[in-house]
């Protein structure tokens, strides 16, 4: 059983272990009913009022790539599984559930009322702040639990996700995604089959909405290293890969067998400009680098990605990945690291994974692409945070004892007064 720090328990009710899994707290029994709600109720009241008065002035409004997907699933998906051996409305990718699908449910079911796709995306926005705050509560400590999903739910760079139904393939994909790490690596470390099969499910139903989610085996194996899992563990990575790969061959395949073989259209880039990219998605994550449109559109400010700023932001991202790096390194050879450290090594793993499948794209720098990656950064956040306040609570303690210390040597020197008659 992991050994728990004494002082966060003493302060926020919730023990940080120093090893054996990544579940460093107390997991969902853990944190309490009180705390959770807590928890939920921050977190929507945050995503009201950063994205609610956006969403009611654009509620209802029709974007023009709307109706290309409307007009699309009209004229060439005429039935359930027709949706998933024909391509989409954007030629060279393979998306079935969240385009070709999605849009025949909104146009039998719902008419193709915008008002509906915007709600659901609304709601795929909601829920990723809560299995946020669900992740969270397993690593973290209250109150650096809580930090993770205000920052997701607060973040300019999610203005446009619910307002064009388009975006539901992103959101659906992060949201199976997240998914699909909570309930795999608790059905590893629990030995349950179940919850193995189940986020096994949740991560092929991701993969089929947008290819981006083939990060989210990387992020199993980093759960892995991290946790130190012993072999038996690292043998039940083999079936998330498996089914990856066979994705893989399948989109492929799918693709290649598509009227014309249309290519997607986008340039892509793997050198030095990966990092830039990379760079540019990290400053996103702060609200002043992002303009919002009266329309909803989020755009990176340009002020902010001249080459004075850029230059401080390569500077600052890549210091944190290389400390997270050589602390990953660290943490392999033996070296016992704080929970709190390991949260945040997670986080800026967690980024750099989700944000590969967007940073080989040229001239792709939107916000609404960084929903995945960003919830690294949130994660980090939330690990740095707990990290600060370990220290400040070891250094009070120190505090404390130092002052305890004194006022008994103190007492012991001082001569007994006079005896009284």
């Amino acid at each position: 059983m992991a050994r728990c720090s004494p002082l966060l328990t003493a302060r926020f009710g919730i023990p940080i272990g120093q090893g054996g899994s990544i579940s460093f707290v107390r997991g969902a029994r853990g944190a309490g009913c009180r705390t959770r709600v807590v928890g939920i109720a921050l977190t929507l009241l945050a995503l009201t009022l950063s994205h609610g008065p956006t969403l009611a002035e654009n509620f209802g409004r029709r974007h023009w790539e709307d109706r290309r997907f409307f007009v699309h699933n009209r004229n060439q998906v005429g039935s359930w599984s027709q949706a998933f051996t024909v391509s989409g409305a954007w030629p060279g990718l393979y998306r079935p559930l969240s385009t070709n699908v999605y849009y025949r449910a909104g146009r039998l079911w719902w008419d193709n009322r915008i008002e509906v796709y915007q709600a659901i995306n609304a709601a795929l926005l909601g829920a990723t702040a809560l299995l946020l705050l669900e992740l969270s509560l397993r690593v973290l400590p209250t109150p650096a639990a809580f930090l993770p999903p205000l920052l997701m739910a607060s973040r300019r760079a999610s203005a446009q996700l619910p307002l064009e139904s388009c975006e539901f393939q992103g959101l659906s994909a992060g949201v199976l995604s997240l998914l699909a790490f909570l309930l795999w690596t608790r059905g590893v470390e629990r030995g349950s089959r179940a919850l193995e099969v189940a986020g096994l499910g949740a991560l092929a139903a991701a993969l089929l909405c947008k290819e981006s989610a083939v990060s989210t085996v990387a992020l199993f194996a980093l759960h892995g290293l991290l946790a130190r899992w012993p072999a038996s563990h690292w043998r039940r990575l083999a079936a998330p890969i498996v089914l990856t790969a066979g994705w893989a061959l399948l989109a492929v395949g799918m693709i290649a067998s598509f009227e014309g073989r249309q290519q997607t259209g986008f340039e892509y880039d793997a050198g030095w400009g990966l990092l830039a990219r990379l760079v540019g998605l990290a400053l996103l994550f702060v609200n002043a680098a992002v303009r919002v449109e009266p329309d909803g559109e989020a755009l990176p400010a340009s002020e902010y990605f001249e080459a004075s700023h850029l230059a401080l932001a390569v500077f600052v991202v890549t210091s944190a990945l290389a400390a997270a790096a050589l602390g990953l390194l660290a943490h392999l050879r033996g070296k016992p690291l704080p929970a709190a450290v390991r949260v945040a090594i997670l986080g800026a793993g967690w980024f750099v994974a989700a944000a590969l499948p967007y940073t080989i794209l040229v001239d792709r720098l939107f916000p609404r692409y960084a929903l995945l990656a960003h919830l690294g950064l949130a994660l980090a956040a939330g690990g740095l945070l707990a990290g600060a306040l370990e220290a400040v609570s070891r250094a009070w303690a120190a505090r404390a004892a130092w002052l305890g210390r004194f006022r008994r040597l103190d007492s012991a020197s001082r001569p007994p007064g006079p005896a009284r008659g």
